[in-house]
C-alpha cells in the first residue's frame, strides 16, 4: 500500500494507468478475489493516506499478480456544483473495490486506447 501511495503521488493519470497495463496477468490463481478484497480493505484501514486511488491501484496490482484481469476505473461527478472524483476496481464487469454504487454516482472517464 505504501508503494502504491508513492506511485499515485508521483505519476500523472497517463503514467499511472500505463503502469497497470504493463503488469501481466499471471496464470496462477492461489487466492480467491474476496481474499484479495479483504486484504486491500484491511491494510487500507491501517495505512494513512490510502484513499480510493491508492486502494484501487494496489488492488489491481494484487489481483493481476494472482491471475485476475482487474481494471481500475476513475469517474467524476459534480453533484450540487461541487466536483468530485472516485476510483474503483472492476473484475469481470463487477465492482469489487470502491463501492457497488460507483457507476450510479460517477461518470467513468474513458480509457485511452493504447
Amino acid at each position: 500500500m505504501i508503494a502504491a501511495s508513492f506511485v499515485v503521488r508521483v505519476c500523472d493519470y497517463e503514467k499511472l494507468t500505463a503502469t497497470l497495463e504493463l503488469q501481466p496477468v499471471r496464470s496462477h490463481q492461489f487466492s480467491r478475489p474476496q481474499d484479495i478484497k479483504w486484504a486491500i480493505e484491511a491494510v487500507s484501514r491501517r495505512t494513512p493516506g490510502a484513499h480510493c486511488l491508492v486502494q484501487s491501484y494496489a488492488a489491481v496490482r494484487l489481483f493481476r499478480e494472482y491471475g485476475y484481469p482487474a481494471v481500475m476505473r476513475i469517474g467524476v461527478a459534480k453533484p450540487e456544483g461541487k466536483f468530485s472524483a472516485h476510483a474503483w476496481v472492476e473484475l469481470d464487469g463487477c465492482i469489487v473495490i470502491g463501492g457497488a454504487d460507483s457507476l450510479t454516482r460517477f461518470t467513468p472517464l474513458s480509457m485511452a486506447e493504447r
